[in-house]
């Protein structure tokens, strides 16, 4: 069995602001997806509409990327 938790990054990840370059998620959210990660035949995906190298900047390379509304997808490491 796998699992596949899908999270949207505007709003779910972090909060919606004024100025959306300032958003960021905080480290409580980055711990729970660390933890969540660390499960056996667990993945997690993050979505954005945002570019690759905006998440790319916040996540690394720990989780499924899919970026520019679906247009670009990475798988970690």
């Amino acid at each position: 069995d796998r699992r596949l938790f899908l999270f949207d990054y505007d709003g779910t990840l972090s909060p919606i602001i004024h100025d959306p370059n300032l958003s960021e998620p905080t480290d409580g959210i980055l711990d729970v997806l660390d933890n969540i990660n660390k499960q056996f035949n667990v993945h997690i995906a993050i979505i954005s509409g945002r570019d690759k190298t905006f998440l790319e900047k916040q996540f690394g390379n720990k989780y499924i990327l899919s970026a520019e509304h679906g247009a670009y997808l990475k798988l970690p490491n």
